[in-house]
């Protein structure tokens, strides 16, 4: 019977085995490549908001708390998975969903989590939702205008099912601005978006004529001479600044002259912006090509997750402790999948990586290496 018992144990541990070299796992269970949204409701309860209901996806670990706004999102969701809500005042429900399954608008009681009867949210078997990124040209209740990264002007309709954020707060359509950057998932029907979800990044401040808080930049250095600096950022845009008498420019500790940078460093700026739009550099601090400031180059650290959106310029992930995660990409980055070299604009939703990168002392992370694991699509 001993026997029995050590042959079986030495079995389940060569199956294991055998199934951590078909899907990279963790201690909480193997990830796979979907991503789902939804909203969450709450009926039946003396509490029917959705604030301090926690969702996880069984057996992944992935979970999080839910605000007012009863939002979440996942990204590297298996197939066949199962979102579990809980709360202390009595909730403890459980919904299968597909990997995929779109946007989830959830009605959620004591005892059972159903999916909506929405057409437009129902989930779509798979639907994929098309990702925008851009500044806001216009907004309305029902509209936003979104200029990309692309150079186009794009327009998305709004909708009462819209959720907007910053963070976890959420705002109305009414207070996004022209400038705000936006990061956008929308349904695409007959050549029109509809917008599932609205991110709001970063937002110019009121125009009431006095120069701006200041604004930090991260990138490299394009042109400079004595009374001007142009940098390509993070986001790839060029953007201009003024240098005046006033504008402390160093590496490290060291003062530099304007016209001893060169095109390719990498500079952090911090500017105010006038009025009229004009950025004036109160600071530029000279780094290394890992993100240093001038004192020696920062630790790289290590970076596991699952691909929200990629460019030229910018990775984006959800890590393993499911937070969103935002890197530089620039020409110092090696991107591989085994040996073989990768563009970064071949990166896709849903890829899992392994990012090494420095951080600098505004908190921009740089890639210096991007391992493609898997892909999935």
């Amino acid at each position: 019977m001993m026997k029995v018992r050590h042959v079986l144990v030495i079995v389940a541990a060569l199956m294991a085995l055998a199934a951590c070299r078909g899907e990279r796992a963790t201690v909480t269970g193997s990830y796979g490549a979907g991503v789902v949204a939804g909203q969450v409701a709450v009926t039946g309860m003396n509490n029917n908001s959705p604030a301090g209901v926690q969702v996880s996806v069984r057996g992944t670990g992935m979970a999080t708390t839910l605000a007012e706004d009863g939002a979440f999102t996942f990204a590297g969701v298996p197939e066949n998975a199962e979102l579990v809500f809980r709360r202390a005042d009595g909730i403890e429900a459980v919904l299968g969903i597909e990997a995929n399954a779109g946007f989830l608008n959830i009605s959620l009681s004591a005892t059972s989590a159903t999916q909506s009867s929405s057409k437009r949210r129902s989930g779509g078997g798979g639907e994929k939702l098309a990702e925008i990124e851009g500044i806001v040209r216009s907004a309305s209740a029902t509209e936003l205008v979104v200029f990309t990264s692309h150079q186009q002007e794009v327009t998305i309709l709004l909708d009462a099912q819209t959720i907007i954020r910053k963070g976890r707060d959420p705002v109305n359509a009414a207070d996004l601005v022209a400038g705000a950057r936006v990061h956008v998932k929308a349904r695409k029907a007959n050549d029109v978006y509809t917008a599932v979800l609205v991110i709001v990044q970063d937002e110019d401040g009121a125009d009431d004529g006095e120069p701006r808080d200041g604004k930090e930049y991260e990138g490299l250095v394009r042109s400079a001479s004595a009374t001007e600096l142009v940098i390509l950022d993070s986001h790839g845009q060029e953007v201009t600044f003024v240098i005046d008498a006033a504008t402390v420019i160093r590496k490290g500790n060291t003062p530099v002259a304007a016209e001893d940078l060169k095109e390719g460093d990498r500079v952090h700026v911090k500017a105010t912006t006038a009025a009229d739009g004009t950025k004036t550099a109160a600071l530029v601090i000279v780094q290394n090509t890992k993100g240093g400031d001038g004192g020696g180059p920062r630790e790289a650290k290590e970076y596991e997750g699952v691909v929200l959106s990629a460019s030229a310029t910018e990775l984006v992930i959800v890590d393993s402790h499911q937070q969103e995660v935002t890197f530089v990409i620039d020409a110092a980055t090696e991107i591989r999948k085994g040996d073989t070299p990768v563009a970064a604009t071949d990166l896709h939703a849903g890829d899992r990586v392994h990012v090494r990168a420095t951080t600098a002392a505004d908190g921009t992370k740089t890639a210096i290496l991007v391992i493609v694991q898997n892909t999935r699509h």
